[in-house]
């Protein structure tokens, strides 16, 4: 039962190793790429907005 247990991992490991395709599909690369640019945009808004808050502070 263990020699079978074994085999069958030893299988499934060989398959997976030929076979798989974990690469991740372009569909998905793209939306992460989306998501970083809207955080870099989102990041540079809050900066720049804290910039104005600042300039506005000083001036009175």
């Amino acid at each position: 039962m263990v020699v079978d247990i074994a085999g069958c991992w030893v299988i499934e490991m060989v398959c997976k190793y030929m076979f798989a395709d974990l690469e991740p599909k372009p569909l998905i690369m793209h939306g992460q790429e989306q998501r970083e640019q809207r955080q870099k945009e989102q990041v540079r808004m809050a900066d720049q907005a804290g910039a104005e808050a600042a300039e506005e502070k000083k001036s009175q």
